[in-house]
């Protein structure tokens, strides 16, 4: 039986941060069936549930990427917005 040290969970942790956290903890329970917090049976398994949904919560406040759509949107706003200038000035 392998032992985890449970994640530190810590107030101001940046929520980059608390996405590795999350991948190195996740391939821990990939390799190993009996890890803490897939197995309901582990004494620990309470701590690592609420340890990982924590660090979900933090890793949740991210700024989202920009999607297709987002820049999409953002140069039919740079569009418009040359396209009332160059009217302003024709005026």
């Amino acid at each position: 039986m392998t032992l985890y040290e449970l994640p530190d969970v810590v107030e101001g942790m940046e929520p980059d941060e608390a996405g590795r956290v999350l991948d190195k903890v996740y391939a821990q329970v990939v390799q190993d069936a009996q890890h803490p917090y897939t197995n309901s049976h582990s004494p620990l398994h309470a701590k690592w549930v609420r340890a990982v949904h924590r660090l979900h919560e933090i890793h949740a406040q991210r700024e989202p990427s920009p999607t297709v759509f987002d820049e999409a949107l953002a140069e039919q706003a740079a569009a418009r917005e040359a396209a009332e200038q160059e009217s302003e000035d024709e005026a």
